[in-house]
């Protein structure tokens, strides 16, 4: 499994390489052009921006990144993550544990452990998770905005735990990027 995700992870990581402006090459010189003041780092499992018992930001412009947000996200059984669709970005999610089903574009497929989800900026998913136990997975987007909406949810749900209106959930989620068609399952988790 560790082999899996560590083959999927430097994939993501090449894919954000090629096309970062750190590693831009100046046409006329050959150059590469100066890097910003960015360093790498290595996370330990439990280590990141944690939003909740259950929600670590593993990666994201904050932590250095040029746009990619990487996620490790556990969502609890029977929980659902209403119909939406991104505007920016494309989204994928690596499996890691649980089952559940995924609906992409009204298409509802199953998931488990080592599968890979990929969705296309524009089209519209969701997921659910099996009543066994939960789901576990990282969730890579190639632009920035998933990071900052979650940090708003998990505070607004701090300072209000009520249960959020469909109207609620889009005036932070329009502002990076997606448009929720339906709500998710209320997490009193995040």
């Amino acid at each position: 499994m560790r082999k899996v995700v560590g083959a999927f992870v430097s994939l993501m990581v090449s894919a954000a390489l090629l096309v970062s402006p750190a590693f831009a090459h100046d046409g006329a010189h050959g150059k590469k052009k100066e890097r910003e003041e960015r360093r790498g780092y290595v996370l330990k499992p439990g280590e990141g921006e944690r939003l909740g018992p259950a929600r670590i930001i593993k990666a994201s412009p904050q932590s250095g990144t040029q746009g990619g947000v990487m996620v490790l996200d556990q969502a609890p059984a029977n929980f659902t993550v209403g119909l939406h669709y991104h505007t920016q970005a494309d989204e994928f999610f690596y499996i890691l544990a649980g089952q559940g089903s995924f609906k992409i574009d009204g298409e509802a497929i199953p998931i488990g452990p080592g599968d890979v989800v990929f969705v296309p900026v524009g089209h519209d998913h969701g997921f659910s998770v099996s009543a066994e136990r939960p789901l576990e997975m990282l969730v890579f987007l190639d632009r920035p905005g998933l990071a900052q909406d979650f940090r708003e949810l998990h505070a607004l749900r701090q300072s209000n735990p009520e249960s959020l209106t469909l109207a609620q959930r889009n005036e932070i989620a329009r502002r990076y990027g997606t448009v929720y068609k339906e709500l998710s399952s209320f997490r009193d988790d995040e």
